[in-house]
């Protein structure tokens, strides 16, 4: 769904008919695309779920984390303030996806791996168990493709049920128009074209 934020408490109220003066610069509508993500942490013992919010400015392509709990503050509607501009979508939903696959990569990196670490050193031991099963088993029978078979199927299917992993699902996307702050900064010789964010409080350089 497409929605605009219309008022952005002690910064922009819905009833305003003219552009709120900003004394740094000028007002426009920048897309961004936000997603809900679920993480299921998977072993054969444990199932652990945990949820995250991801938000991708589709004009800059500047990704953050846990944007929702700002805009939640904020009212939201299916029409924009009229006199504010929209900026057209330089990025791709499919690229945001992927920007926001990378960021969930990079932050389970960083998490604590014991669980995965354990649970990898019990399915390592319970392979060596039907290792040692079938070790005997052919030993005392007739070596058979038949047998082989059965046991690396078994090897396979413990594989499948045991290997720590992770999967994300992304849900509850929708396409939201934030009002960014656009201004003009000299540094020295230099001149900076930033903007600001009023929900999140953070410049995008």
């Amino acid at each position: 769904c497409r929605q605009y934020v219309v008022e952005i408490p002690g910064f922009l109220e819905a009833d305003l008919g003219t552009e709120p003066e900003t004394e740094i610069g000028q007002l426009i509508y920048e897309p961004h695309l936000l997603s809900h993500w679920r993480l299921s942490y998977r072993t054969q013992q444990m199932t652990s779920q945990k949820v995250i919010d991801l938000a991708v400015n589709l004009v800059t392509g500047h990704l953050e984390l846990g944007y929702y709990r700002n805009l939640s503050t904020c009212r939201l509607d299916d029409k924009p303030l009229p006199f504010l501009r929209q900026a057209k979508r330089q990025l791709g939903f499919k690229a945001a996806y992927k920007m926001m696959s990378g960021e969930i990569h990079s932050l389970l990196a960083q998490e604590d791996p014991t669980w995965a670490i354990t649970a990898t050193r019990q399915l390592e031991e319970e392979i060596q168990v039907l290792e040692s099963y079938y070790k005997d088993r052919l030993a005392k029978e007739l070596a058979s493709e038949l047998l082989c078979f059965e046991k690396d199927k078994r090897i396979q299917e413990l594989q499948y049920r045991s290997h720590p992993r992770v999967l994300a699902s992304p849900f509850a996307t929708a396409l939201i128009y934030i009002p960014m702050i656009s201004y003009l900064m000299i540094v020295g010789k230099r001149t900076l074209f930033l903007k600001y964010d009023p929900i999140s409080g953070h410049a995008v350089y």
